[in-house]
């Protein structure tokens, strides 16, 4: 659908993207994240043409809708209006603009002005005036930043049911959350390079790359204050989290346990769970290895 291949954008002397390779599959939601400087505006505006690579290529489709992190409609013109803009402009159909709204829910307010809109009315009307070209992909800027947690909700929902139509979606943003609630596969930049890439039960559920870890730590803060200066953290998949093995531990090794914190999500249809811990005892270590046989990856932290 969409490949980069060794894209690198430099302003004067300094670079800003430094060759970024990857590729997004068809009727997949794609996920880019990062912390505010990794690049992810930039890399935004080379996927859609407005800023041109130093070197490298961007191969795949020409039917690119945009969705901008500030939705920019035109306060003179209806929500109709907005959306029937680029259908006139392209010299196509206007009745194409009433199918775009019906479709993002918004048929009922085609005759009211941006400034009578809500936040996540503006974005699904922004959505809407992208969806009119009929596009390949749908590419998207921080799309959640200016929403409440329910225009956030709907939000998702629209983009699940675009997707579950066929379309496919490119999510730049740095809200974590969205992305574990939408995307298949996440790539995850720092300093205008690519520090981890995969399908994101694979990213989400085994972060290696710091930044990484520090995003995923946002979503579920380490309890810092709580714990000793030694402690684990385990990283539980599948059915690793569905087993009683904090339980089964105990009764095979002579090892005590403290419990810091623990939690469960389930990412795309995978449970994915994670615990801190502190073992003491004899069998400390014989408990470690029973744990990562049963396929639970294990980080030390000053032990």
């Amino acid at each position: 659908m969409i490949t980069v291949e060794h894209l690198y954008v430099t302003l004067g002397e300094r670079p800003l993207l430094k060759n970024l390779s990857f590729h997004v599959e068809q009727g997949t939601i794609f996920g880019i994240v990062g912390p505010s400087g990794a690049g992810k505006s930039t890399l935004f505006r080379s996927l859609c043409g407005l800023t041109a690579p130093s070197e490298g290529h961007i191969r795949g489709t020409q039917k690119i809708g945009i969705v901008f992190q500030h939705f920019p409609l035109l306060s003179s013109r209806t929500v109709l209006e907005n959306v029937e803009l680029p259908l006139i402009i392209q010299g196509k159909d206007p009745l194409l603009a009433q199918k775009a709204l019906d479709l993002v829910g918004l048929s009922a307010l085609t005759d009211r002005y941006p400034a009578q809109l809500s936040g996540g009315q503006k974005q699904k009307a922004a959505i809407a005036r992208a969806l009119v070209g009929n596009p390949d992909v749908l590419l998207l800027d921080e799309p959640s930043s200016a929403l409440d947690p329910q225009s956030t909700k709907e939000l998702q929902e629209l983009l699940l049911k675009l997707n579950k139509q066929g379309l496919t979606i490119i999510l730049i943003t740095h809200e974590m959350d969205l992305i574990r609630a939408l995307a298949s596969s996440v790539l995850v930049m720092d300093q205008g390079e690519i520090v981890e890439i995969g399908p994101l039960v694979e990213v989400f559920g085994n972060p290696v790359h710091a930044i990484t870890k520090s995003l995923l730590e946002e979503m579920h803060p380490v309890p810092t204050e709580e714990l000793t200066k030694d402690y684990l953290r385990l990283s539980f998949r599948g059915t690793a989290a569905k087993e009683p093995l904090i339980s089964q531990l105990i009764k095979l090794h002579d090892v005590e346990i403290n419990i810091f914190k623990g939690s469960i999500d389930t990412i795309q249809t995978e449970l994915i769970g994670e615990l801190f811990i502190s073992l003491t005892g004899p069998e400390t270590e014989k408990a470690i290895t029973f744990l990562e046989s049963k396929g639970v990856h294990i980080e030390r932290f000053g032990c």
